[in-house]
């Protein structure tokens, strides 16, 4: 797959071509990521998508293609490779699936971003893998539970609000990695309070993935518990999942049965409260009674227990998340499926090695019968690069064949990145167009330098010119010549004039011009002359007389004359035939030259 940004810029001597070079040129492997599962209209701004790295996801793809453990790693917006994403890893495992939390600026239906690995010499991360840039859009705590072991739980947010577990919860696998299993009678995971959990009344979205069987007494899988009020997600022994605020008043709930693992969401806008499990929207009004109390989430946060020794959750979580904003059901569906069924949501393209990149740089130094190209190999994949040199008359663009059959195929060399080579073409005829091209090859495969309209250059020599539109603007004294210099550059330029065909008694000097039409105007003419003219070219290859020549007539004097018992509608050129106002004999000079009066005549 080739990736080429190409600017063209005419200049005198050649064209200037420049490639851009993409961040991960030099890396040897790419991979496209299409969201063909999300079929909404809604966009969702920096959204955190999931991507898993397996052998079965993209169709090539090998740990071993990686050159520097996971830090030769990247994903760009584009296929071009010029605009990073914002990444986290949140599980590494050459041996099986490796999990990675990708930043999407924009999720529309098959949207799509560009993986890329194998990079030699990645002694650190890649940019977008700071802390917390991919949680950012309201997250104020994510616990991806992804460690497999230990005693804490990282925060993967800015806010780096660590849980901790209490009581030796066990580890087990999650639906994204790993999770952590409670026994529903003394574990949990405790999260300092450092303020930024502070809900308030304003929005919020509260989530998790949970794995139970319905309790035998009411459990908590998230709660703020202060005696009084509070924020929790509760796990009914009753059999459902609900919202609460304060004082055991449940604002949303929705029933469930089984022990599978489900996707459970709250959110509140600010004044409705709303339920989600697996990324339907289930809200079923409250029923469980009391007062709504005012939000407090100036307390601990627990996971897995009320916060007061009770209502211990026997189960499983994973992938737990508190946001300040009410997710929409679009973002709460999308985040469901993406996870749960990551290769639906998930279109993986196959591996393409990464080809190299060639720039046709510029043409210089151009003469009658020779010119130097110049060309640069920006990166050159994932081994050296074999370099050819194509010129022809014909523009054969990326047609390695009709180069050869046309023109001239030349092996400039094998070069490595950054490498600028010059290459002097002989022997060509003069005035004459040429166009060029470079092509790289290597184990990988071949790039261009130009995949579309070569650069091109023209051969200098004699001029050639004519006398292009013939004169234009003609008058009683004055006339526009129009030419056109066919061939042959820096070529100066004269006009020659006279009353018989051949015979110039007049030399007007214009200028020194590269090809291309042109004008002068010539003034000092007589009126009512046949003039003839030919123009002159001469430059240090030789000269060229326009052939044949042009000519054109200067205009007549007229004569209107106005009486005040003249007719308007005459045709004013005698007595008999006199205007009767001056405007009339005004309006039928206006084709010649200003009039001007001689007692009662007027004159042009």
């Amino acid at each position: 797959m080739k990736r080429m940004q190409m600017t063209v810029l005419s200049l005198a001597a050649g064209v200037m071509t420049t490639a851009s070079a993409g961040l991960y040129d030099s890396w040897g492997y790419e991979a496209q990521i299409q969201f063909t599962g999300y079929s909404k209209s809604e966009t969702l701004t920096n959204f955190p998508a999931l991507v898993v790295l397996s052998n079965n996801c993209f169709s090539g793809f090998a740990y071993s293609q990686f050159q520097s453990g996971s830090n030769d790693l990247a994903f760009t917006a584009d296929a071009a490779g010029m605009t990073n994403l914002n990444y986290e890893i949140d599980t590494w495992n050459t041996n099986g699936s490796s999990y990675v939390w990708v930043q999407v600026p924009a999720l529309v239906g098959n949207a799509t971003i560009t993986a890329w690995w194998g990079g030699a010499g990645q002694t650190t991360p890649t940019a977008g893998t700071t802390k917390g840039a991919t949680w950012t859009n309201g997250y104020v705590g994510v616990w991806h539970m992804k460690e497999g072991a230990g005693t804490s739980t990282s925060d993967s947010t800015t806010n780096a609000d660590n849980g901790t577990l209490q009581a030796s919860p066990t580890w087990v696998n999650g639906v994204v990695g790993k999770g952590v299993n409670f026994n529903g009678t003394s574990q949990y995971i405790s999260v300092p309070q450092n303020g930024k959990f502070n809900l308030s009344q304003t929005a919020f979205t509260i989530s998790c993935w949970c794995s139970n069987n319905v309790p035998t007494t009411t459990s908590r899988m998230f709660s703020w518990y202060d005696g009084k009020s509070n924020v929790q997600l509760v796990c009914s022994s009753s059999g459902y999942f609900s919202i609460v605020n304060g004082n055991a008043a449940s604002k949303a709930y929705t029933t469930f049965s089984g022990s599978a693992g489900r996707h459970v969401v709250a959110t509140f806008d600010g004044s409705t409260y709303k339920m989600y499990v697996n990324g339907v929207d289930v809200t079923t009004a409250g029923s469980d009674g009391g007062s709504y109390g005012l939000f407090s989430t100036a307390t601990t946060l627990y996971l897995g227990q009320r916060g007061d020794g009770a209502a211990f959750l026997a189960g499983a979580l994973d992938e737990s998340r508190i946001s300040r904003v009410a997710r929409s059901a679009n973002w709460v569906w999308a985040e469901c499926l993406n996870m749960a069924s990551n290769g639906v949501f998930n279109s993986y393209g196959a591996v393409q090695f990464i080809l190299p990149k060639i720039s046709d740089s510029v043409s210089q130094n151009v003469s009658a019968q020779s010119a130097d190209v110049v060309g640069s190999l920006i990166t050159n994949g994932l081994s050296a690069a074999t370099v050819y040199l194509c010129y022809a008359t014909n523009d054969c663009t990326t047609n390695v064949a009709n180069w050869a059959a046309l023109g001239t195929l030349t092996n400039v060399g094998t070069f490595t990145s950054g490498a600028v080579f010059t290459n002097t073409l002989s022997g060509l005829a003069p005035n004459t167009s040429y166009y060029w091209n470079l092509m790289a090859s290597n184990a990988e495969g071949v790039a261009w330098g130009a995949t579309a309209g070569s650069p091109s250059f023209k051969t200098f020599g004699p001029p050639a010119v004519n006398n292009g539109v013939g004169a234009t603007g003609v008058s009683y004294f004055q006339a526009t010549l129009n030419g056109n210099l066919t061939n042959g550059v820096n070529a100066h330029i004269y006009a020659y004039l006279g009353t018989q065909d051949g015979v110039w008694t007049i030399t007007n000097d214009f200028a020194t011009i590269n090809e291309g039409s042109f004008s002068n105007t010539v003034v000092g003419l007589s009126p009512a002359t046949t003039y003839y003219y030919a123009f002159y070219a001469t430059n240090a290859y030789g000269s060229a007389l326009a052939t044949p020549s042009a000519s054109f007539t200067t205009f007549t004097n007229h004569t209107y004359y106005v009486t005040s018992t003249g007719n308007g509608n005459a045709s004013g050129t005698n007595w008999a035939n006199a205007f009767s106002n001056v405007q009339s004999a005004i309006n039928a000079a206006v084709n010649y030259v200003a009039p001007t009066v001689v007692g009662s005549i007027f004159h042009q």
